[in-house]
């Protein structure tokens, strides 16, 4: 196993550059061996490692006996370890998904919270083989079909290309405890059930199926990458201020116009799309005409010769006070990290800020009437109407736009940088940098 990992750390360039890792570790078998690996690996590459454990509130006692289980074993490696209890029920009732996604959602912000460079997380080949199973079954395209990536953002995934055989014998050769989740063994959750009543049956009928399929994974993760990549660059070639140009898109291969459509989506909806949603768009563009809705107050139009995105009303939030000038914080409109560094950091000069010109709260929020910006080495100022007019933002972008402040006065524009008053210059001895984190 160590050797695969090593070998999928490198190919994927893991942790080139990385400082610090966060290991979500649950207790159970992979975890537990990735914790175990990257303790090893820590005098090779020279980062320091934290610990995350979520405890999701639905076991009981027995979470609780997990927890301990895995703040005494970082006890024993000297490794810090944050404990995190969440509320998962709360959350399903909150944001409408299941416990499942509900703790998901609350691992990855556990993890992003610590502010870590990296953020490792133990799934295995068998992993990406359930989930690529699960997502063909409900109907997906390649993207669904590659399963897990290797790597989305700051999330890496060193057992990606294991089996979990092959981890339960590193466990075994290294004398690794461990916990196990009795839930793992009810077929009363989807991924359970199509384990142990179908992959588990197909070892035995294929026993190499795991590696055909593995190649397979990685095929479609290829392709599906191109194709990402080239509806990009489509959308690029269509845009127009207020949207794309309808007859640009109708030009393109079905495959292509479909992959295009899915982004422009998944960009602007809370929740991934529905196939029938893209479907949908897809032939509204083919037809020249039409409006598909697809939430109570989100709609996909093609107009006069326009593909628009619109919304009823835009939805606007209250300001989040910035609790601390380091640190990753969850807004209700993102997740946004900010980090203090010297003059030679070699993140853009638009996402600098100087530390000292910043006296007084920070602040984030949405726009509101009167902001202005001063784009630093250009003469005069903008109305917030007038900027995101020329960068042809659509209603609901401009409404999710974060504007940190400092003082009342707007001090950073997503995705415009840092205000002429308030940027890094020659003299800047501090930086503050602010940037919105994608996490998977």
């Amino acid at each position: 196993m160590t050797c695969k990992a090593l070998e999928t750390i490198a190919r994927y360039d893991m942790l080139r550059g990385a400082a610090s890792v966060c290991v979500g570790v649950s207790g159970g078998v992979d975890s537990v061996s990735l914790l175990h690996l990257l303790v090893q690996l820590r005098p090779q590459f020279g980062y320091t490692l934290q610990v995350v454990h979520v405890n999701h509130g639905l076991r009981g006692a027995q979470a609780d006996a997990d927890a301990r289980f895995v703040e005494d074993l970082c006890s024993r490696y000297g490794v810090p370890c944050a404990v995190v209890n969440a509320d998962v029920p709360a959350l399903c009732r909150a944001q409408g998904v299941g416990a499942e996604e509900a703790g998901r959602m609350a691992r990855y912000a556990a993890f992003a919270a610590t502010g870590c460079d990296r953020i490792a997380v133990a799934h295995t080949r068998s992993d990406r083989i359930e989930t690529s199973l699960f997502h063909l079954a409900r109907g997906t395209g390649l993207k669904g079909a590659a399963g897990i990536p290797p790597v989305r953002g700051r999330v890496i995934r060193p057992l990606i290309d294991c089996t979990r055989a092959e981890v339960e014998a590193y466990a075994r050769e290294n004398g690794l405890r461990f916990v196990t989740d009795a839930t793992n063994a009810a077929d009363d959750y989807t991924r359970n059930a199509l384990r142990h009543r179908v992959l588990e049956p197909l070892r035995g009928i294929l026993p190499g199926f795991e590696a055909s399929w593995a190649r397979f994974l990685d095929l479609a993760a290829a392709r599906q990458d191109y194709m990402a990549q080239q509806a990009e660059k489509a959308l690029l070639d269509a845009r127009l201020p207020g949207g794309w140009n309808a007859a640009v898109l109708a030009s393109l291969h079905d495959a292509l116009l479909s992959e295009c459509t899915a982004q422009l989506l998944s960009g602007w909806m809370t929740k991934p799309p529905e196939a029938r949603h893209v479907a949908l768009c897809a032939a509204a563009v083919k037809a020249g005409a039409g409006r598909v809705s697809l939430t109570s107050d989100r709609f996909f139009r093609v107009k006069n010769g326009l593909v628009s995105l619109e919304t009823k009303q835009p939805e606007h939030f209250e300001p989040y006070c910035v609790p601390a000038r380091d640190g990753v914080f969850r807004t209700p409109w993102g997740v946004y990290r900010l980090r203090e560094a010297a003059n030679d950091d070699p993140t853009p000069a638009c996402l600098r800020l100087d530390a000292e010109k910043l006296q007084g709260d920070l602040v984030l929020r949405t726009r509101l009437p009167g902001d202005r910006f001063a784009a630093p080495k250009r003469q005069g100022s903008k109305s917030f109407k007038k900027l995101f007019n020329e960068a042809g933002l659509s209603p609901e972008a401009r409404a999710k736009t974060a504007v940190l402040c400092c003082g009342g006065n707007v001090a950073w524009v997503e995705g415009f940088g840092a205000d002429r008053a308030f940027c890094a210059d020659e003299e800047t001895k501090t930086m503050l940098i602010v940037q919105k984190e994608e996490l998977s």
